[in-house]
């Protein structure tokens, strides 16, 4: 019992959870406030056509978390997060060339619902990154972790998009969605070999328990 309640914090975890948690802000800020200046500015859409674009988007969204809560009984919710990225990582990388291109808001939202759908994020895998913390700092720890990366990411995301795009174009957002999938990456794969380690260390026991009872 001494031992679990002075359980030191992993810094690589905690870095690594810090990580993983950046994309969701820029995703969220690109989906719901940025692509709302485009439909404004050049669609020309007023509040209430914007507003009911957005909710058709938040339909698509809830309707992803229930299919993904799902598909978590079936297949490793890590897995998941690996399939999301290499599926988004190429749609992210030619983005900007797909918003220099749209002709209509129904091309506009098709990117939106894609981005939402298949954007790396940490949904469906918390609690397997959870573990990776102490059991007595788990709860102050990932706290802490998740408002800091939200305060700098919306923080970033409020004023860097704006300055990005109007230096670099769409392709200021390479700037963001590049450094956010490497950092996204780095902690998947951080977070596979805890797990892979615990399934050893498990099995470990499992067979060290079942030799005992035979002897």
């Amino acid at each position: 019992m001494l031992a679990i309640y002075t359980e030191k914090l992993n810094k690589k975890s905690a870095a690594a959870y810090f990580l993983i948690q950046l994309g969701t802000p820029v995703y969220f800020y690109f989906t719901y406030i940025h692509c709302a200046g485009i439909l404004k500015n050049l669609f020309h859409y007023n509040i209430e056509q914007v507003i009911f674009h957005n909710l058709i988007l938040s339909l698509v969204e809830l309707l992803m978390f229930v299919v993904v809560t799902y598909l978590v009984s079936f297949v490793h919710p890590l897995k998941i997060l690996k399939i999301k990225f290499y599926i988004a990582l190429p749609f992210l990388l030619v983005c900007p060339f797909l918003l220099n291109n749209v002709t209509n808001s129904f091309e506009l939202m098709l990117i939106q619902m894609f981005i939402m759908i298949f954007s790396p994020t940490e949904f469906s895998a918390a609690p397997i990154l959870y573990k990776a913390f102490p059991v007595f700092k788990r709860f102050t720890s990932v706290c802490l972790i998740h408002a800091m990366s939200r305060a700098l990411m919306y923080t970033v995301s409020a004023f860097g998009i704006v300055y990005l795009i109007k230096y670099f174009g769409n392709l200021g957002l390479l700037f963001l969605f590049v450094p956010i999938n490497l950092c996204f990456l780095f902690s998947l794969l951080h977070f596979e070999k805890l797990e892979k380690k615990a399934s050893i260390d498990k099995e470990e026991l499992i067979d060290s328990d079942s030799q005992e009872n035979l002897a």
